[in-house]
């Protein structure tokens, strides 16, 4: 999957919202979408860029 990392975090799937959604629930989803997903990714502030 272009441009995610480690410790990214999946907060949509399509049009479905999956910050609070199971970790079975988000492999469901993504199985579901066939050759094509479209998800939106949060990727937390590292802590050592605040110092």
């Amino acid at each position: 999957l272009g441009g995610m990392k480690e410790g990214d975090f999946i907060v949509n799937i399509g049009d479905k919202d999956v910050k609070w959604a199971s970790h079975e629930q988000v492999v469901r989803l993504i199985k579901q979408c066939g050759d094509s997903i479209s998800m939106k990714l949060v990727t937390p502030m590292d802590r050592n860029y605040l110092k």
